[in-house]
């Protein structure tokens, strides 16, 4: 019985997610057939590796929005094989990644504390989708906040914890992260659901 509770609700706050989708921003010029990920994020924190926590999950973010992509990982290779690198103009790189645009994420400022589980973090994040076929910024996204986790697990003092779940309002539980990495896997996907979707 607990199971069939548990399905209902994660098929309603699905529900709800999709119901409250943003409206995407236009694009300003056409649409890219394809899309780099920039390897580095760029800004007041410096440049970062394709690998590292602020760049976590934004290639699949920008996948599910319907473009195809060029990998984080696989631009920096080519990026490396055409002697370009952090410090290179994404605008100038299309010939290097073979892509119409590159993605762009600008990291102003991210601190991040604790792991496993995430404690706090604080950011000031923007996306930047440019064209590298002479049409200037197509698309721009920006957040600032600040994020704490929760104090508690939101149950009831002395409740048992296999004792039947309270009725909740959707998307009333708190929110948690286990680490830098996740956090900003859900920020980017957050984002990008403001940049429209390509039908193929």
């Amino acid at each position: 019985m607990r199971a069939a509770w548990t399905m209902i609700a994660a098929a309603l706050a699905l529900a709800a997610c999709r119901l409250g989708d943003p409206e995407p921003t236009p694009l300003t010029g056409p649409a890219p057939a394809v899309v780099a990920v920039w390897p580095f994020a760029v800004g007041g924190a410096g440049s970062v590796g394709a690998r590292e926590p602020l760049l976590a999950g934004l290639d699949g973010a920008l996948r599910s929005r319907g473009y195809r992509v060029v990998t984080a990982p696989v631009a920096a290779e080519l990026l490396a094989a055409a002697g370009l690198g952090a410090t290179s103009d994404p605008a100038a790189a299309g010939p290097a990644l073979g892509a119409d645009a590159v993605l762009v994420c600008e990291a102003r400022s991210f601190t991040a504390t604790g792991a496993r589980p995430l404690q706090s973090a604080e950011w000031d994040l923007g996306w930047r989708l440019v064209s590298t076929r002479g049409g200037g910024e197509l698309w721009r996204r920006d957040s600032r906040a600040t994020w704490s986790r929760p104090r508690d697990d939101g149950r009831p003092p002395g409740e048992p914890l296999d004792a039947l779940p309270q009725v909740v309002n959707v998307g009333a539980n708190p929110v948690t992260y286990r680490d830098a990495a996740e956090l900003c896997a859900w920020l980017h996907r957050s984002a990008l659901l403001h940049l429209p979707v390509v039908e193929r």
